[in-house]
């Protein structure tokens, strides 16, 4: 329709029920599949989940948080498109924070012109670009409005900045929907890669053996439990599911395995679903495959492991163990299951066999991709 002169629809103006374009994508991809592909670097074939994006951009988030940045800052990206940049613009997206990016066919003189004029104060670009901005650690030369205080490498290292992969574990935190913010990691200048820090404020946590569900002390595995403050009250119509979650003194069992150290720092090493179930005379017990692959990983032979726990007629699991083995070495199935059963509980032995690979599926994150083998062996019935 025409008013005035002017051109209008004659449509009323969408109501916007978010706040920022991060509030958007955060609720959208919550929607979403998280085993889904979402993300696929078409020169490297490397591909990232859903799940993966949202716990590395949040992590990410949290990490600029802690390293001073706020919505007042500035950041400035200069890179190829890969997943590390994807991840790192989203966590700005979350936080709320502006970002320039830079074109790609700038030189040094027009990168360091456009940073100036703008006032950047965080920059974030590759390992292979990162000469282009050589200027910044330059104080008598680094006086624009406001002082570059942080670069972020993709890839690649640099003495005096942080990686994308040290950024994306600094920030991690761990939590989950029934317990947000159950550990954050707060100490600064040491990095320890798994690391989610220390319980929050108001929060109790234990780590209980699978099997016996008595309390383990620091550097053992087992299943994480907790209590306090931010713990919800119930699932909504469903209070025999939270019977089944929570134990009668109020710890509710998060299904993730992992320990303590001296420190109390928390680690996560597995997820309880992921465990292998061994069969023991008329009852099971929950072994946790990273004991397994940990072990044989000392082998000499042994470059990379993933234990799967493939079905068999009783209804448990047979330990496998898919194995890579170091170039220049030899080593047979017979060896490695021997290697195993002269050492760990009978209950760990590889009875499901050693199957050597040229390599070992991972997640984008670096983790052995459990959900792979799981479907590898899911048809699998042995004796």
């Amino acid at each position: 329709m025409i008013q005035d002169k002017i051109l209008q629809s004659d449509k009323p103006a969408p109501v916007n029920e978010f706040n920022t374009v991060g509030e958007f994508i955060w609720k959208n991809l919550q929607q979403l599949d998280p085993d889904h592909t979402c993300l696929v670097e078409a020169s490297t074939g490397v591909s990232i989940t859903v799940e993966e994006l949202i716990e590395s951009a949040h992590s990410i988030a949290n990490a600029l948080l802690d390293r001073g940045v706020t919505k007042q800052s500035l950041i400035a990206f200069y890179g190829p498109n890969t997943i590390q940049h994807v991840v790192l613009r989203m966590a700005t997206l979350f936080l709320g924070v502006t970002f320039m990016p830079l074109s790609p066919t700038f030189e040094k003189y027009e990168v360091e012109q456009e940073v100036r004029a703008a006032g950047a104060d965080v920059v974030m670009t590759s390992a292979q670009d990162f000469h282009k901005f050589e200027w910044v650690l330059d104080d008598s030369r680094n006086n624009n409005k406001n002082p570059v205080k942080l670069v972020v490498l993709f890839d690649g290292k640099h003495d005096k900045h942080v990686t994308y992969e040290e950024l994306r574990d600094e920030g991690k935190g761990y939590g989950m929907t029934e317990y947000p913010a159950l550990a954050r990691n707060r100490e600064q200048g040491e990095y320890i890669p798994g690391n989610c820090g220390q319980v929050s404020a108001g929060t109790e946590v234990k780590v209980v053996d699978l099997t016996t569900g008595e309390s383990l002390g620091p550097n053992t595995d087992g299943e994480i439990c907790v209590r306090g403050v931010n713990l919800i009250a119930g699932y909504l119509n469903n209070p025999k599911a939270w019977e089944a979650a929570v134990d009668g003194e109020g710890w509710y069992r998060t299904g993730d395995i992992g320990h303590y150290d001296e420190k109390e720092r928390l680690f996560i090493t597995d997820r309880l679903k992921e465990v292998v179930r061994i069969g023991v005379d008329n009852h099971y017990i929950n072994i946790s495959p990273v004991e397994i692959e940990q072990y044989v990983l000392t082998h000499p032979a042994v470059a990379e492991v993933a234990v799967v726990g493939v079905n068999n007629r009783a209804g448990t699991h047979r330990p496998r163990a898919y194995v890579k083995v170091k170039e220049g070495h030899t080593v047979s199935a017979e060896e490695l299951k021997k290697f195993v059963s002269d050492t760990l509980a009978y209950t760990k032995r590889l009875t499901g066999g050693v199957v050597f690979v040229d390599h070992i599926n991972r997640t984008s994150i670096g983790k052995v991709d459990r959900k792979y083998y799981r479907n590898l062996v899911k048809d699998e019935i042995l004796d």
